[in-house]
């Protein structure tokens, strides 16, 4: 009897576990089977955040305690959301919804968190990174910066930044705080990078940039080889404007090519591509024209993406769709398309970086 007591006395905790891992106010999702939480916003409607979690495959919302004017991102545990406003970054506890702090820095068009949760930059007019115990400086340069990436380790940071034409990528170490740069208009004539992140094993570097004449410029994402100073894959993009997302397993690179929103001499296409690391090859294009109950056909040109932490699902958007798309990248499909309705302005693909 006494065992049969004891028995269900672990299963009854064992439950409890399961169930407050789960519950949907703990913002921090481990692997199986409670899944990640994928956070994005709507323009149109500031203060409203969605999100989707990849276990119960279905999106929710909830109301920010501040209207973000550029894109949201989420700290490396899940546990906080960083929201640029107007002349200030508001963080956010998002088990209750609720403001910890402010830190005064306007002008915030990137937010970049690091993998081990100790370190935040935010990037624009200026480029500062903080300590995310105390949001202290630790380093800071006057140089415009954008779309910036910690590496895997934590230990560099990757950055497009420039007060001109054209722009350069760069690679900053955090314990010397040596810059290392390079200029693709070497390679290609007056190319002027607008994204770069880092390999996993921070061997390669993936380059998104784009060439004049202005305004249909001809884009290009690229993989330097810094061992060898050269390019050791290029794929012309046109119309462009994409993004870049790395797999945390550190097997394939995803870029896009939404095109922008004045007139493009290409139409953008509906797929995005994935680049296979290992083998330096494209491995797939992953088409994005989206069958809605066979009534309904949306030809999706994908823009944002955001791979979770388990390397499992990626999940992408468009400005002016309602559309999200789920992608299972052990299939290379999109499983799950979920339409929103109305006019909508997505953007802030943001998820935790920590399994």
């Amino acid at each position: 009897m006494k065992i049969i007591v004891n028995l269900l006395f672990r299963l009854l905790f064992l439950l409890l576990i399961y169930f407050t891992a789960c519950d949907d106010d703990n913002p921090v999702k481990s692997n199986d089977p409670c899944g990640y939480n994928v956070y994005f916003h709507d323009y149109r409607y500031p203060q409203k955040c969605f999100v989707y979690n990849t276990h119960n495959q279905s999106i929710d919302s909830f109301y920010l305690p501040v209207d973000p004017v550029r894109d949201i991102v989420v700290s490396a545990r899940g546990d906080l959301m960083y929201v640029p406003s107007e002349n200030k970054v508001t963080v956010v506890e998002l088990s209750r919804y609720s403001v910890v702090t402010e830190l005064p820095y306007d002008g915030v068009n990137d937010i970049a968190v690091s993998p081990d949760g100790e370190m935040v930059a935010m990037q624009g007019s200026k480029l500062y990174i903080l300590r995310t115990d105390s949001y202290h400086i630790i380093y800071q340069d006057s140089v415009v910066t954008m779309d910036g990436h910690f590496s895997s380790d934590s230990e560099f940071f990757y950055y497009a930044g420039s007060g001109g034409w054209p722009s350069l990528a760069y690679r900053l170490n955090l314990k010397t705080f040596e810059i290392t740069s390079k200029d693709f208009s070497n390679n290609f004539y007056e190319a002027s990078v607008g994204r770069v992140a880092p390999s996993i094993d921070d061997r390669l570097w993936f380059a998104y940039f784009s060439m004049p004449p202005l305004p249909n410029e001809n884009f290009w994402f690229a993989v330097y080889d810094p061992a060898t100073d050269r390019v050791i894959y290029a794929d012309n993009q046109r119309p462009g404007r994409g993004n870049i997302a790395v797999s945390p397993d550190g097997k394939y690179a995803f870029y896009t090519n939404p095109g922008g929103t004045i007139i493009q001499d290409y139409p953008p296409p509906c797929s995005f591509r994935v680049y296979d690391i290992e083998s330096n090859t494209l491995f797939k294009e992953i088409s994005t024209v989206l069958n809605f109950d066979d009534t309904l056909t949306v030809y999706f040109p994908t823009e944002e993406i955001c791979v979770t932490p388990d390397s499992k699902w990626l999940v992408g958007l468009t400005w002016g769709y309602d559309e999200i798309i789920v992608v299972n990248l052990e299939t290379m499909e999109v499983e799950k398309k979920i339409a929103l309705g109305g006019t909508r302005s997505l953007s802030g693909l943001t998820c935790q970086l920590i399994e």
